[in-house]
Protein backbone atom coordinates (compact mmCIF):
# COMPACT_ATOMS: atom_id res chain seq x y z
CA UNK A 1 0.00 0.00 0.00
CA UNK A 2 1.42 2.88 -1.18
CA UNK A 3 1.78 6.23 1.62
CA UNK A 4 -1.23 8.13 -0.35
CA UNK A 5 -3.43 5.17 0.55
CA UNK A 6 -2.87 4.96 3.85
CA UNK A 7 -3.55 8.76 4.91
CA UNK A 8 -6.74 8.08 2.62
CA UNK A 9 -7.66 4.89 5.08
CA UNK A 10 -7.41 7.27 7.91
CA UNK A 11 -10.09 8.54 9.19
CA UNK A 12 -8.48 12.25 10.80
CA UNK A 13 -11.70 12.87 12.72
CA UNK A 14 -12.29 9.49 14.60
CA UNK A 15 -12.13 10.22 18.48
CA UNK A 16 -11.26 6.06 19.25
CA UNK A 17 -8.20 6.17 16.51
CA UNK A 18 -7.00 9.76 17.51
CA UNK A 19 -7.20 8.51 21.13
CA UNK A 20 -5.11 4.81 20.34
CA UNK A 21 -2.41 7.41 18.93
CA UNK A 22 -2.22 9.76 21.38
CA UNK A 23 -3.06 7.92 24.41
CA UNK A 24 -5.58 10.81 25.61
CA UNK A 25 -7.83 13.00 23.60
CA UNK A 26 -7.28 15.94 25.67
CA UNK A 27 -3.60 15.81 25.17
CA UNK A 28 -4.52 16.66 21.30
CA UNK A 29 -7.19 19.31 22.05
CA UNK A 30 -4.53 21.20 24.52
CA UNK A 31 -1.51 20.47 22.00
CA UNK A 32 -3.71 21.82 19.57
CA UNK A 33 -5.28 25.10 21.32
CA UNK A 34 -2.15 26.22 23.10
CA UNK A 35 -0.13 26.77 19.89
CA UNK A 36 -2.97 28.05 17.82
CA UNK A 37 -2.42 32.11 16.81
CA UNK A 38 -5.79 32.57 17.70
CA UNK A 39 -6.62 34.03 21.38
CA UNK A 40 -8.87 31.02 22.99
CA UNK A 41 -10.56 31.02 26.38
CA UNK A 42 -12.94 29.07 28.79
CA UNK A 43 -15.02 31.13 31.20
CA UNK A 44 -16.78 29.60 33.84
CA UNK A 45 -19.71 32.32 34.44
CA UNK A 46 -21.53 32.61 37.91
CA UNK A 47 -24.28 35.01 39.24
CA UNK A 48 -21.69 37.21 40.95
CA UNK A 49 -18.05 36.59 39.25
CA UNK A 50 -16.52 35.31 36.15
CA UNK A 51 -13.68 32.94 36.82
CA UNK A 52 -11.15 32.19 34.19
CA UNK A 53 -10.50 28.23 33.87
CA UNK A 54 -8.42 28.45 30.82
CA UNK A 55 -6.60 30.76 28.40
CA UNK A 56 -3.76 30.01 26.12
CA UNK A 57 -0.83 31.65 24.90
CA UNK A 58 -2.13 33.59 22.26
CA UNK A 59 -4.79 35.07 24.54
CA UNK A 60 -2.19 36.16 27.02
CA UNK A 61 -0.21 37.61 24.24
CA UNK A 62 -2.63 39.32 21.86
CA UNK A 63 -3.68 41.58 25.25
CA UNK A 64 0.80 41.98 25.29
CA UNK A 65 0.64 40.42 28.60
CA UNK A 66 1.80 36.72 29.78
CA UNK A 67 0.70 34.86 32.76
CA UNK A 68 2.36 36.50 35.63
CA UNK A 69 1.06 39.96 35.09
CA UNK A 70 -2.15 39.25 33.64
CA UNK A 71 -4.25 41.90 35.43
CA UNK A 72 -8.69 41.32 35.75
CA UNK A 73 -10.33 40.49 32.58
CA UNK A 74 -11.10 43.69 30.26
CA UNK A 75 -14.74 45.11 30.48
CA UNK A 76 -15.24 44.64 27.34
CA UNK A 77 -14.92 40.89 27.22
CA UNK A 78 -16.37 40.69 30.46
CA UNK A 79 -19.33 42.12 28.86
CA UNK A 80 -19.44 39.37 25.79
CA UNK A 81 -18.79 36.82 28.38
CA UNK A 82 -21.83 37.75 30.52
CA UNK A 83 -23.96 37.70 27.75
CA UNK A 84 -23.48 33.87 27.76
CA UNK A 85 -25.26 33.64 24.03
CA UNK A 86 -23.38 32.99 20.81
CA UNK A 87 -22.74 36.52 19.76
CA UNK A 88 -19.93 37.59 17.18
CA UNK A 89 -18.46 41.27 17.78
CA UNK A 90 -15.27 43.25 17.11
CA UNK A 91 -14.17 44.95 20.03
CA UNK A 92 -11.64 47.89 20.97
CA UNK A 93 -9.15 46.69 23.38
CA UNK A 94 -6.32 48.56 25.02
CA UNK A 95 -3.35 46.32 25.39
CA UNK A 96 -0.85 46.29 28.67
CA UNK A 97 1.77 48.43 26.38
CA UNK A 98 -1.51 50.98 25.93
CA UNK A 99 -1.70 50.28 22.32
CA UNK A 100 -5.13 50.23 21.33
CA UNK A 101 -6.09 47.44 19.08
CA UNK A 102 -9.44 45.91 17.39
CA UNK A 103 -10.49 42.31 18.01
CA UNK A 104 -13.11 40.08 16.24
CA UNK A 105 -14.38 38.04 19.32
CA UNK A 106 -16.68 34.41 18.60
CA UNK A 107 -18.82 33.43 21.62
CA UNK A 108 -20.23 30.05 22.06
CA UNK A 109 -22.19 28.67 25.36
CA UNK A 110 -21.48 25.13 26.92
CA UNK A 111 -23.87 22.73 27.83
CA UNK A 112 -23.20 22.15 31.61
CA UNK A 113 -25.02 19.69 34.05
CA UNK A 114 -24.70 22.65 36.85
CA UNK A 115 -27.31 24.99 36.63
CA UNK A 116 -25.61 27.34 38.93
CA UNK A 117 -22.90 28.09 36.43
CA UNK A 118 -22.21 28.22 32.65
CA UNK A 119 -19.33 27.79 30.93
CA UNK A 120 -18.66 30.16 28.06
CA UNK A 121 -15.54 29.56 25.06
CA UNK A 122 -14.21 32.52 23.89
CA UNK A 123 -12.31 33.18 20.58
CA UNK A 124 -10.21 36.35 20.14
CA UNK A 125 -8.77 37.23 17.08
CA UNK A 126 -6.65 40.38 15.65
CA UNK A 127 -8.12 42.53 13.24
CA UNK A 128 -6.26 45.52 14.55
CA UNK A 129 -4.64 45.76 10.70
CA UNK A 130 -7.81 45.02 8.61
CA UNK A 131 -10.15 47.60 11.13
CA UNK A 132 -7.19 50.18 10.42
CA UNK A 133 -6.73 49.25 6.49
CA UNK A 134 -10.55 49.90 6.28
CA UNK A 135 -10.16 53.18 8.47
CA UNK A 136 -7.86 54.75 6.06
CA UNK A 137 -9.58 53.43 2.84
CA UNK A 138 -12.72 55.46 4.13
CA UNK A 139 -11.01 58.45 5.10
CA UNK A 140 -9.74 58.40 1.89
CA UNK A 141 -13.36 58.11 0.24
CA UNK A 142 -14.35 61.19 2.34
CA UNK A 143 -11.17 63.11 1.31
CA UNK A 144 -11.62 61.52 -2.59
CA UNK A 145 -15.39 62.57 -1.95
CA UNK A 146 -13.68 65.99 -0.66
CA UNK A 147 -11.63 66.99 -3.28
CA UNK A 148 -13.87 65.83 -5.88
CA UNK A 149 -16.59 68.61 -4.49
CA UNK A 150 -13.61 70.76 -4.31
CA UNK A 151 -12.30 70.71 -7.59
CA UNK A 152 -16.01 70.93 -9.00
CA UNK A 153 -16.37 73.80 -6.74
CA UNK A 154 -12.74 75.41 -8.22
CA UNK A 155 -13.78 75.11 -12.08
CA UNK A 156 -17.53 76.45 -10.87
CA UNK A 157 -15.25 79.14 -9.66
CA UNK A 158 -13.23 79.39 -12.74
CA UNK A 159 -15.89 79.27 -14.76
CA UNK A 160 -18.07 82.08 -13.10
CA UNK A 161 -15.36 84.17 -11.07
CA UNK A 162 -14.57 87.43 -12.84
CA UNK A 163 -10.41 87.23 -12.12
CA UNK A 164 -7.86 84.61 -11.97
CA UNK A 165 -7.70 81.48 -9.71
CA UNK A 166 -4.26 79.92 -8.59
CA UNK A 167 -3.34 76.70 -6.76
CA UNK A 168 0.58 76.21 -5.77
CA UNK A 169 1.43 73.16 -5.38
CA UNK A 170 4.89 72.56 -2.84
CA UNK A 171 5.57 69.27 -3.53
CA UNK A 172 6.83 69.75 -7.22
CA UNK A 173 7.45 73.22 -6.62
CA UNK A 174 4.23 74.28 -9.29
CA UNK A 175 1.87 77.24 -9.58
CA UNK A 176 -1.08 76.91 -12.36
CA UNK A 177 -3.28 80.23 -13.12
CA UNK A 178 -6.61 79.72 -14.54
CA UNK A 179 -7.90 82.99 -16.10
CA UNK A 180 -11.25 84.06 -16.28
CA UNK A 181 -10.95 87.70 -18.17
CA UNK A 182 -12.29 89.25 -20.82
CA UNK A 183 -10.08 88.54 -23.73
CA UNK A 184 -8.35 85.49 -21.72
CA UNK A 185 -10.15 81.89 -20.58
CA UNK A 186 -6.88 80.27 -20.47
CA UNK A 187 -4.75 78.09 -17.58
CA UNK A 188 -1.26 78.44 -17.06
CA UNK A 189 0.96 76.39 -15.30
CA UNK A 190 4.86 77.02 -14.10
CA UNK A 191 7.30 75.29 -13.28
CA UNK A 192 10.10 75.56 -10.38
CA UNK A 193 8.03 79.12 -9.26
CA UNK A 194 10.12 80.06 -6.09
CA UNK A 195 12.89 80.57 -8.92
CA UNK A 196 10.91 81.81 -11.10
CA UNK A 197 9.25 84.24 -9.45
CA UNK A 198 12.69 85.38 -8.23
CA UNK A 199 14.49 85.57 -11.51
CA UNK A 200 11.52 87.53 -13.53
CA UNK A 201 9.62 90.92 -12.29
CA UNK A 202 6.31 89.44 -11.93
CA UNK A 203 5.74 90.81 -8.16
CA UNK A 204 7.58 94.54 -8.08
CA UNK A 205 10.83 94.38 -5.81
CA UNK A 206 9.29 96.18 -2.60
CA UNK A 207 6.91 93.49 -2.08
CA UNK A 208 8.91 90.60 -3.31
CA UNK A 209 9.96 89.70 0.36
CA UNK A 210 6.32 90.05 1.76
CA UNK A 211 5.07 87.64 -1.39
CA UNK A 212 7.39 85.33 -0.95
CA UNK A 213 7.00 84.74 2.94
CA UNK A 214 3.47 84.32 2.77
CA UNK A 215 3.18 81.48 0.52
CA UNK A 216 6.17 80.07 2.66
CA UNK A 217 4.08 80.63 5.62
CA UNK A 218 0.68 79.33 3.79
CA UNK A 219 3.10 75.89 2.97
CA UNK A 220 4.44 75.40 6.25
CA UNK A 221 1.09 75.52 8.03
CA UNK A 222 -2.20 75.64 7.62
CA UNK A 223 -3.64 79.33 7.15
CA UNK A 224 -5.59 82.18 5.15
CA UNK A 225 -4.94 85.19 4.08
CA UNK A 226 -4.90 87.97 1.74
CA UNK A 227 -2.24 90.21 0.65
CA UNK A 228 -1.85 93.15 -1.80
CA UNK A 229 1.07 93.77 -4.01
CA UNK A 230 2.07 95.67 -7.34
CA UNK A 231 2.11 92.67 -10.12
CA UNK A 232 3.66 93.24 -13.67
CA UNK A 233 1.41 93.43 -16.67
CA UNK A 234 1.54 92.67 -20.43
CA UNK A 235 2.76 95.70 -22.47
CA UNK A 236 4.67 96.99 -19.08
CA UNK A 237 4.01 98.65 -15.74
CA UNK A 238 2.65 97.50 -12.81
CA UNK A 239 -0.85 96.98 -11.28
CA UNK A 240 -1.84 96.79 -8.11
CA UNK A 241 -3.52 93.27 -7.05
CA UNK A 242 -4.62 91.54 -3.98
CA UNK A 243 -5.01 87.71 -3.33
CA UNK A 244 -6.98 85.89 -1.23
CA UNK A 245 -5.19 81.66 -0.10
CA UNK A 246 -6.06 79.23 1.87
CA UNK A 247 -3.90 76.63 2.56
CA UNK A 248 -5.11 72.70 1.67
CA UNK A 249 -4.14 69.89 4.15
CA UNK A 250 -3.78 66.31 3.34
CA UNK A 251 -4.40 63.13 5.11
CA UNK A 252 -0.92 63.13 6.12
CA UNK A 253 -0.98 66.81 8.00
CA UNK A 254 0.92 68.54 5.32
CA UNK A 255 0.05 70.92 3.08
CA UNK A 256 -0.60 69.37 -0.26
CA UNK A 257 -1.54 72.85 -1.48
CA UNK A 258 -2.22 76.29 -1.82
CA UNK A 259 -5.56 78.21 -3.77
CA UNK A 260 -6.81 81.15 -4.08
CA UNK A 261 -8.10 84.24 -6.31
CA UNK A 262 -5.94 87.10 -7.50
CA UNK A 263 -8.06 90.16 -8.45
CA UNK A 264 -7.38 94.22 -9.78
CA UNK A 265 -7.79 96.37 -6.74
CA UNK A 266 -5.45 99.50 -8.69
CA UNK A 267 -8.22 101.51 -8.83
CA UNK A 268 -9.39 100.68 -5.29
CA UNK A 269 -5.99 101.68 -4.06
CA UNK A 270 -5.45 104.77 -5.99
CA UNK A 271 -8.37 106.02 -4.92
CA UNK A 272 -7.47 105.13 -1.38
CA UNK A 273 -4.06 106.82 -1.31
CA UNK A 274 -5.97 110.03 -2.88
CA UNK A 275 -8.19 110.37 -0.48
CA UNK A 276 -5.36 109.84 2.09
CA UNK A 277 -3.26 112.03 0.25
CA UNK A 278 -6.38 114.67 0.61
CA UNK A 279 -6.90 113.74 4.07
CA UNK A 280 -3.18 115.01 4.83
CA UNK A 281 -2.68 118.19 2.73
CA UNK A 282 -3.97 121.83 2.56
CA UNK A 283 -6.79 122.20 0.40
CA UNK A 284 -5.59 124.98 -0.78
CA UNK A 285 -1.89 124.94 -0.95
CA UNK A 286 -1.15 120.93 -1.63
CA UNK A 287 1.16 121.47 1.47
CA UNK A 288 0.72 119.25 4.62
CA UNK A 289 -1.61 120.01 7.17
CA UNK A 290 -0.46 121.70 10.62
CA UNK A 291 -2.30 118.17 12.04
CA UNK A 292 0.09 116.14 9.56
CA UNK A 293 3.63 117.95 9.16
CA UNK A 294 4.39 117.10 12.49
CA UNK A 295 4.48 113.67 12.40
CA UNK A 296 5.91 113.60 9.20
CA UNK A 297 9.14 115.83 10.84
CA UNK A 298 9.48 113.62 13.26
CA UNK A 299 9.92 110.43 10.52
CA UNK A 300 11.78 112.29 8.63
CA UNK A 301 14.44 112.67 11.42
CA UNK A 302 13.82 109.13 13.17
CA UNK A 303 14.84 107.69 9.42
CA UNK A 304 17.99 109.49 9.08
CA UNK A 305 19.35 110.28 13.14
CA UNK A 306 22.78 111.51 12.36
CA UNK A 307 22.16 113.95 9.87
CA UNK A 308 22.00 117.57 9.92
CA UNK A 309 18.67 119.08 9.84
CA UNK A 310 17.15 122.98 10.27
CA UNK A 311 13.89 123.84 11.12
CA UNK A 312 12.32 126.97 9.17
CA UNK A 313 9.00 129.28 9.99
CA UNK A 314 7.93 131.38 7.52
CA UNK A 315 5.43 134.07 7.96
CA UNK A 316 4.06 136.34 4.88
CA UNK A 317 4.51 139.99 5.55
CA UNK A 318 1.76 142.23 5.45
CA UNK A 319 -0.88 139.30 4.67
CA UNK A 320 -4.25 141.03 5.86
CA UNK A 321 -3.68 144.27 4.17
CA UNK A 322 -3.40 141.91 1.01
CA UNK A 323 -6.50 140.71 1.66
CA UNK A 324 -8.85 143.62 3.15
CA UNK A 325 -7.43 145.68 -0.50
CA UNK A 326 -7.88 142.95 -2.90
CA UNK A 327 -10.24 140.30 -1.45
CA UNK A 328 -9.60 136.51 -0.16
CA UNK A 329 -9.72 134.99 -3.74
CA UNK A 330 -6.58 137.95 -4.67
CA UNK A 331 -5.37 136.52 -0.91
CA UNK A 332 -5.81 132.60 -1.55
CA UNK A 333 -3.84 133.17 -4.84
CA UNK A 334 -1.09 134.82 -3.47
CA UNK A 335 -1.06 131.58 -0.69
CA UNK A 336 -0.85 129.11 -3.47
CA UNK A 337 1.86 130.85 -5.00
CA UNK A 338 3.60 131.20 -1.95
CA UNK A 339 3.61 127.66 -1.50
CA UNK A 340 4.84 126.65 -4.75
CA UNK A 341 7.71 128.95 -4.38
CA UNK A 342 8.79 127.38 -0.97
CA UNK A 343 8.12 124.26 -2.10
CA UNK A 344 10.49 125.01 -5.41
CA UNK A 345 13.05 126.39 -3.53
CA UNK A 346 13.35 123.79 -0.77
CA UNK A 347 13.39 121.03 -3.04
CA UNK A 348 13.04 117.26 -2.37
CA UNK A 349 15.00 116.85 0.95
CA UNK A 350 12.78 119.18 2.62
CA UNK A 351 9.16 118.10 4.60
CA UNK A 352 7.03 121.73 3.90
CA UNK A 353 3.65 122.43 5.19
CA UNK A 354 1.15 125.15 5.86
CA UNK A 355 0.99 126.05 9.80
CA UNK A 356 -1.56 128.12 9.49
CA UNK A 357 -3.08 131.15 8.12
CA UNK A 358 -0.01 132.85 5.95
CA UNK A 359 2.57 131.05 8.18
CA UNK A 360 4.77 127.88 6.98
CA UNK A 361 7.04 125.28 7.98
CA UNK A 362 10.16 123.44 6.58
CA UNK A 363 12.50 121.11 7.85
CA UNK A 364 15.82 120.95 5.55
CA UNK A 365 17.87 117.44 5.67
CA UNK A 366 21.80 117.42 4.97
CA UNK A 367 21.41 121.07 4.10
CA UNK A 368 24.56 123.54 6.17
CA UNK A 369 23.63 126.45 7.91
CA UNK A 370 24.76 128.67 5.14
CA UNK A 371 22.71 127.11 2.44
CA UNK A 372 19.56 127.16 4.52
CA UNK A 373 20.19 130.88 4.94
CA UNK A 374 20.98 130.84 1.10
CA UNK A 375 17.19 129.24 0.54
CA UNK A 376 15.83 131.56 3.16
CA UNK A 377 16.76 134.56 1.43
CA UNK A 378 16.00 133.64 -2.20
CA UNK A 379 12.47 132.66 -0.56
CA UNK A 380 12.32 136.59 0.73
CA UNK A 381 13.19 137.63 -2.57
CA UNK A 382 10.45 136.07 -4.41
CA UNK A 383 7.50 135.98 -1.59
CA UNK A 384 7.50 138.91 0.77
CA UNK A 385 8.21 137.43 4.30
CA UNK A 386 10.17 136.66 7.71
CA UNK A 387 11.99 134.07 8.46
CA UNK A 388 13.09 132.56 11.63
CA UNK A 389 15.87 129.66 11.45
CA UNK A 390 16.57 127.43 14.32
CA UNK A 391 18.83 123.75 14.11
CA UNK A 392 17.12 120.54 15.09
CA UNK A 393 18.28 120.11 18.42
CA UNK A 394 18.63 115.90 19.19
CA UNK A 395 16.18 114.77 22.31
CA UNK A 396 14.20 118.32 21.66
CA UNK A 397 10.74 118.27 21.49
CA UNK A 398 9.42 119.11 18.34
CA UNK A 399 6.88 121.90 19.66
CA UNK A 400 9.60 123.68 21.72
CA UNK A 401 11.48 123.58 18.31
CA UNK A 402 8.31 125.31 16.90
CA UNK A 403 8.33 127.84 19.60
CA UNK A 404 12.35 128.70 19.36
CA UNK A 405 11.81 129.34 15.15
CA UNK A 406 8.20 131.38 15.95
CA UNK A 407 9.99 133.70 18.02
CA UNK A 408 13.13 133.65 15.69
CA UNK A 409 10.53 134.60 12.82
CA UNK A 410 9.37 137.45 15.39
CA UNK A 411 12.16 138.96 15.76
CA UNK A 412 13.05 139.19 12.00
CA UNK A 413 9.52 141.19 11.76
CA UNK A 414 11.01 143.10 14.32
CA UNK A 415 13.95 143.97 12.39
CA UNK A 416 12.14 145.63 9.56
CA UNK A 417 9.84 142.16 8.14
CA UNK A 418 11.50 140.62 4.82
CA UNK A 419 14.71 139.56 7.18
CA UNK A 420 15.92 136.31 8.41
CA UNK A 421 16.80 135.51 12.21
CA UNK A 422 19.50 132.62 13.21
CA UNK A 423 19.14 132.28 16.80
CA UNK A 424 21.36 128.81 17.18
CA UNK A 425 20.67 129.03 21.53
CA UNK A 426 17.61 127.69 22.44
CA UNK A 427 15.46 129.36 24.84
CA UNK A 428 15.94 126.76 27.38
CA UNK A 429 19.46 127.38 27.45
CA UNK A 430 19.53 131.13 26.91
CA UNK A 431 19.73 131.45 30.84
CA UNK A 432 22.22 129.18 31.41
CA UNK A 433 24.63 131.15 28.47
CA UNK A 434 23.89 134.46 30.10
CA UNK A 435 25.08 132.74 33.81
CA UNK A 436 28.40 131.67 32.19
CA UNK A 437 29.18 135.04 31.02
Amino acid sequence: MNQNNKWDELNLWDSERLVRATKDLQDVLQLLVSNMKTGVGLFEVQVDEIKVLYLNQAFYERLGMSKTNYPDIPDSIQKCVKAGKVLEQTIQIERRDHVKSWFAVKLAPIANADAGTKHVLLIMRDVTDKMENEQKMKELERMNDELMIRDARYHVLAETVQGILFEYFPARDSMLFSYNLPHNKKTKELTGYSSYVRKNPIVHTDHLQAFTNALQNAVKQETSGELEYLTAISGGGYRWHRAYYKSVVGADGKVASVMGRIEDIHAEVLEREKMSYQAQVDGLTGLYRKEIVFEKMTEFVKQAPDAEFYFCMIDLDDFKSINDKYGHQYGDSVLKEAAETILDIMEEDSIVGRFGGDEFIALTKNIGKAEVMRKAGDIIEKVPCSVGIVPWEKGMDITAIFDWADDNMYEAKRNGKGNICFNEIAPRRAGEAAKEQ
